[in-house]
């Protein structure tokens, strides 16, 4: 008897009131006898062709332990660690996550993994909160199948949890807690390590691929459900590569970064523009020029986000959209202060902050997409098998 295994795309779905969120996971192999289905989607997995799916909407506290306010905590500061391990002080900013090693006299190991979210810290004393970031969410899950084999020997397979995989990883994080914006702005956000004149240190041209094949081809699907015949489109920030799909609709595609050769190599590009955002944060285009702008994979190195968002509403058309993707790897020369010491949801968040800042965008979404295969011939294949996650962030100009 044969045992089928598909490799499934699972999805799942939920809003807070600031935006909309959808976790994206790639999950292969998956044998229908030995994974674990949460109940509701647990029947007629074994009946699905490739491409077919099913969904269902589960209520808050369903998928994920309910909220409870005995998960609500309090400790002083002589029953947590206030320092860094370099002597620096921790800053407990309200709305951000910490590990749970902080918290060594209420019994957590210092490697524990487990997190905790900062209520608020005052007069030496800490509130915080061990609910689980989707706590409070309904979530619509989904399936799809994307790839089938059949397994002779019954052996085949992972015994995979896919209530685990779907509601654990950091999703929810990006979601401010109760409505209050979280502190991201304390304790010097944007500095870098090298302070040097972004022109001087981007002279040096680096044509680096900063995420696998894989990871820009799933940036170039979310750019594309944006795209439409006649657009002109900026990439922001850009350098050698837009990430935009091959089969995309006829645009006029401006560049705008700091590199000459990095964007006379990229063949995307129609206009190309050299400004320095750091230092200037006007970008030099006329009002409402644009009916989309991107830029992928550089947010982490702004140093006046707010401003530089702002400025963006300007030279938008009303209605049009701003895509932000970003990933895991940075340049650790130049990426801000906050960006490292953030969780990679969070950083979601904190984008979204970005958007929320100016007062001019709507419809403000948020996707992650992760478990996807590293190509074989990618550089750091041996090192890591697994695909570079995408996180993205768009919002809509208020019309």
């Amino acid at each position: 008897m044969y045992s089928k295994l598909a490799s499934i795309e699972f999805t799942n779905q939920w809003d807070c009131p600031d935006a909309s969120h959808t976790e994206r996971v790639y999950v292969p192999n998956v044998n229908f006898w030995r994974a674990y289905f949460p109940v509701g989607i647990d029947k007629g997995w074994e009946d699905l062709e490739i491409g077919a799916s099913l969904s269902h909407q589960f209520e808050a506290g369903e998928l994920v332990v309910p909220w409870s306010e005995k998960k609500i905590y309090r400790a002083y500061d002589s029953q947590i660690t206030t320092e860094w391990s370099n002597g620096e002080k921790i800053v407990f900013a309200p709305g951000r996550y910490f590990s749970n090693g902080l918290l060594p006299k209420l019994g957590f190991p210092p490697d524990d993994r487990g997190l905790f979210r900062v209520i608020s810290h005052e007069n030496r004393k800490l509130i915080f909160d061990f609910n689980a970031p989707l706590a409070k969410y309904p979530l619509k899950l989904t399936g799809k199948i994307s790839k089938i084999a059949r397994d002779k020997t019954e052996r085949g397979g992972q015994a995979q949890d896919i209530m685990q995989t779907m509601t654990s990883n950091g999703f929810g994080m990006q979601a401010r807690l109760d409505q209050v914006a979280t502190e991201f702005y304390a304790d010097n956000p944007f500095q870098t390590e090298n302070e040097e004149d972004d022109r001087l240190f981007y002279e040096s041209t680096r044509f680096v691929d900063y995420v696998d094949s894989e990871a820009s081809d799933n940036i170039s699907e979310i750019y594309n459900r944006f795209l439409d015949s006649g657009m002109k489109v900026l990439d922001l920030m850009s350098g050698c590569a837009s990430h935009l799909p091959e089969d995309r609709p006829t645009i006029e595609l401006t560049g705008l970064g700091l590199n000459d050769e990095e964007l006379n190599k990229n063949a995307a590009l129609h206009h190309r523009k050299i400004h320095d955002l750091n230092q200037n944060p006007i970008i030099p285009f006329e009002d409402q020029q644009f009916d989309l702008v991107i830029c992928s994979l550089s947010i982490e190195y702004l140093t006046q986000p707010k401003e530089i968002f702002k400025d963006i509403a300007r030279i938008l058309k009303p209605g049009a959209h701003l895509i932000i993707t970003f990933s895991d790897r940075w340049l650790a020369q130049k990426v801000t202060r906050i960006w490292e010491m953030l969780y990679a949801f969070e950083r979601m968040g904190l984008v979204t902050d970005f958007f929320k800042s100016t007062g001019r965008f709507e419809n403000l979404s948020t996707e992650s997409v992760q478990g996807y295969y590293r190509p074989y011939n990618d550089p750091l294949y041996r090192e890591k098998r697994e695909s570079d996650p995408i996180f993205a962030v768009w919002g809509q100009l208020k019309a």
